[in-house]
């Protein structure tokens, strides 16, 4: 009965977790999709923990990831290999969290201490690395909450996660608790929430624009299919159509175009005759064109290729950025195993630059895809100079109208916030939007529309806090997780 009890109870918490990322809006169960899970732990040896955090992880991984079955630049069968292995490495996090929280509480009763931290140490954890994918963060849920979502200039993501691992634990007593208690629990609970809404309206409120002057922007979402792109057929079609839905939206005050990663299927950067076309009909009125594209170098005798973005002005000059954060399996081999070279799943050399590019006395970063669900984008260590926008490229119709684009447009409201800049996003199709620093949607092109934005921005001149000061609270955590594990031991010892 109690292990049934305890297969229930987690099968909930998995479809709970999974539910509450997008699309479906259903942001507000992580704030109680966790207590179920924690009454297995409470009642669980550390062994039987493990399991049960490997099989909650597992299901709500499936779940909220999917979409990657569903990747129309590969077959079913690899799509579906991909989501079931991502799953499984995110789950084997889970099941070490979950296999330290027992050990902690069956040997110390201070678990419920340990929850919150060791949580923001689970995401941190599964965030780094070659492997490293913060996306599954539960912030990431809550990115429809922008009242909620501000604290992330001075905590960045952990922050959101370690707040709703809190209120999860509130919940857990909430349900575990009788009468006046149990009053006082939901109370609590409620408090945490209005006190964390209240804050950020306030600070929503408090931002107010630095600059006096601003920037004219075009945004260009093409709506292509991405495996139609390199048809020899339709190849030159593409390009003109570029060009003739950039030419007719331009006028006199556009300072910047945009268009979105791998925009167009020529190797632009080394293409004279593209690029003279590019600066005969868009770049006629002192503007700048961003796009996206492939490119090559050759480094010791050998070609080396790059997922580029590079910033073209009618004077011949281009500044490039190469991807460095590259998509794993898609775009390289991790650990270069060689079982995997006949697949074809990509071949890419990750650039080493974090390129800043300058326009009208303002400096900004690009992003291209995959690298926008990196926290800490603008840390003081890769940037001295202050960063006034970003600029995030992206191709999302490789998964159509399932949940990905949604979630990966969500997570570029938390980058805005983290460093309080405006954050422009060009897809070729998935969601193409301006995003203010508050985080709010200024603009934006949906999924599977041809369209373009034009639209003014005001850069900032913002350094926040966690930008400065970087995942601190990940260090705090990490003292106090060793702290409540130096008194179990000294305990067991003893």
């Amino acid at each position: 009965m109690i292990i049934n009890n305890k297969v229930k109870l987690s099968v909930l918490s998995s479809i709970l977790i999974g539910l509450s990322f997008q699309p479906f809006n259903l942001g507000f169960l992580a704030w109680f999709a966790l207590a179920p899970f924690i009454i297995v732990l409470f009642n669980s040896s550390s062994s039987e923990g493990m399991i049960y955090g490997f099989g909650v992880g597992l299901l709500s991984n499936l779940i909220s990831l999917y979409w990657l079955s569903a990747n129309s630049g590969t077959t079913f069968l690899i799509g579906t290999l991909s989501l079931i292995s991502t799953s499984i490495y995110l789950s084997i996090f889970w099941a070490l969290f979950s296999l330290i929280f027992c050990f902690i509480n069956n040997n110390s009763s201070k678990g419920i201490y340990f929850f919150p931290f060791g949580w923001v140490l689970f995401e941190y954890f599964f965030s780094i690395g070659i492997l490293g994918f913060p996306w599954m963060s539960l912030a990431t849920t809550q990115t429809n909450y922008l009242p909620l979502i501000q604290i992330v200039e001075f905590t960045g993501i952990f922050g959101i996660s370690f707040f709703i691992a809190s209120i999860n634990i509130i919940f857990f007593k909430v349900l575990l608790s009788k009468n006046k208690a149990r009053i006082k629990n939901f109370n609590n609970f409620i408090l945490l929430l209005v006190l964390f809404w209240l804050f950020g309206y306030l600070r929503m409120w408090s931002i107010q624009d630095e600059f006096s002057n601003d920037l004219d922007i075009l945004v260009v979402q093409p709506n292509l299919n991405p495996n139609e792109k390199w048809n020899k057929n339709i190849k030159e079609q593409i390009f003109d159509d570029f060009i003739q839905l950039s030419e007719r939206n331009i006028n006199d005050s556009t300072d910047l175009i945009i268009w979105p990663e791998v925009a167009t299927p020529f190797y632009i950067f080394k293409n004279y005759d593209k690029l003279t076309k590019i600066k005969q009909k868009l770049l006629k009125h002192d503007s700048y064109l961003l796009t996206g594209s492939l490119d090559w170098k050759n480094i010791e005798n050998k070609i080396k290729n790059y997922n580029s973005v590079g910033l073209i002005s009618k004077n011949d000059e281009i500044s490039t950025y190469e991807k460095i954060k590259l998509v794993p399996f898609g775009e390289f081999i991790p650990f270069s195993l060689p079982f995997l070279k006949n697949l074809n799943l990509g071949n890419y050399t990750p650039g080493k630059k974090n390129t800043i590019f300058h326009i009208n006395n303002f400096n900004f970063i690009t992003k291209i895809c995959f690298e926008s669900i990196d926290p800490i984008l603008l840390s003081k260590k890769k940037y001295n100079n202050n960063i006034n926008f970003m600029v995030i490229i992206v191709n999302d119709g490789w998964f159509g109208n399932s949940a990905g684009p949604y979630q990966h447009y969500g997570i570029s409201k938390l980058r805005a916030i983290e460093n309080r800049i405006p954050i422009i996003r060009s897809a070729n199709t998935g969601i193409s939007a301006i995003i203010n620093k508050k985080g709010e949607v200024e603009k934006k092109i949906g999924i599977n529309k041809q369209g373009v934005i034009l639209s003014k921005i005001n850069p900032s001149n913002s350094k926040t806090f966690y930008s400065k000061h970087g995942n601190w609270l990940v260090n705090l955590s990490i003292f106090f997780a060793f702290f409540l594990l130096f008194i179990v031991l000294k305990r067991k010892i003893l």
